[in-house]
């Protein structure tokens, strides 16, 4: 059997191989076909069963099968996208709030909500929007705690990095790629992390762009913020 790589994730693969079968998870792609704006379940299954069935016959191309982590390494990859949720989550927050005083005539300064800076601007402020940001900070100081623990987990196993690399890039970069021996060549990396240039040839002109984007974009956020970093 064969589903796309997705929120369904890989513990219904797992499931599957346990029960003695054989379980293909590929990469997402566009199953429409000929440009009919129609799409729905059924159709989409039945371009995967007749592309898996040409898979099944050695025609390369059509399903390009992901690796299949394991448990323990999606569990350590856990602490990753929990960072990334907590720190979205809290920068939300607070422009949700900023945009609040400011729709009221209010402008705030930067870090408004840290506690040398939050006492000394709501005294001017209306009791009701005073209330508001401070039940504002104070949840973002308890997200900002919370960030600071997943942050301190992911810097504590975190293998060697070059003079300018952070510990806790190198955590997320090692929980991310679960494992670096699965790349043949730096190519490889480069084409999981969409970090290839992009090609527009034809004939007789062969001509590159910037990079195509195609691949893991979390990855590809930490990669470019290692290069950043390594050339200030």
């Amino acid at each position: 059997c064969v589903y796309e790589a997705g929120p369904t994730g890989f513990g219904l693969c797992r499931r599957i191989v346990s029960l003695g079968a054989t379980c293909l998870v590929v990469r997402p792609k566009r199953l429409e076909r000929h440009e009919r704006r129609r799409k729905n379940d059924p159709k989409d299954s039945r371009h995967l069963a007749e592309d898996l069935a040409a898979h099944c016959f050695g025609r390369t191309g059509l399903l390009v099968p992901v690796r299949i982590p394991s448990e323990q390494e999606e569990l350590r990859r856990l602490a990753v996208r929990q960072r990334e949720s907590l720190s979205r989550t809290r920068h939300q927050l607070l422009n949700s709030a900023k945009g609040r005083a400011l729709a009221l005539g209010y402008a705030l300064p930067k870090q408004w909500w840290r506690p040398r800076v939050l006492p000394k601007w709501i005294k001017t402020f209306p009791a009701q929007l005073a209330a508001d940001l401070a039940r504002t900070a104070k949840a973002a100081a308890a997200l900002l705690e919370q960030l600071d623990a997943v942050e301190t987990e992911l810097r504590s196993d975190a293998p060697h990095a070059p003079v300018g690399v952070g510990a806790l890039t190198a955590g997320v970069l090692e929980r991310e790629v679960c494992s670096w021996d699965r790349f043949k060549s730096g190519k490889k990396l480069s084409s999981f992390a969409g970090l290839c240039p992009s090609e527009d040839s034809s004939g007789s002109r062969h001509q590159l762009g910037s990079i195509d984007k195609h691949g893991s974009p979390r990855l590809r956020y930490w990669c470019q913020e290692v290069v950043m970093r390594l050339f200030k």
